[in-house]
């Protein structure tokens, strides 16, 4: 999940969930997306299991929506994730 804006945390955040916008466009580049154009300020690692990546992007959508939730209202700030979903190790069709 990376983001277009997000508030500066008060507190530390654990460094296994949280990516600098240079780790966000250095993991993207190794999984061989195209990271022209992409503005982002960083983002957050997180796995979803579905059947299939449609299924794996609406639940990412709903975890993108309980985390914009919990910090407009714990930090009365507005956080914006990129309009796209990109999504790794999705396993070819059998």
């Amino acid at each position: 999940m990376a983001f277009e804006h997000i508030p500066v945390p008060r507190a530390p955040i654990s460094p296994s969930v949280w990516l600098s916008s240079s780790d966000v466009s250095r993991w993207l580049r190794a999984k061989g997306f195209d990271v022209r154009g992409l503005r982002q300020r960083g983002g957050i690692k997180f796995d979803v299991m579905s059947r299939d990546v449609y299924s794996a992007a609406e639940k990412a959508a709903e975890i993108i929506d309980r985390v914009i939730i919990r910090v407009s209202l714990g930090t009365y700030h507005e956080i914006v994730p990129i309009n796209r979903v990109l999504a790794s190790k999705v396993p070819k069709p059998t």
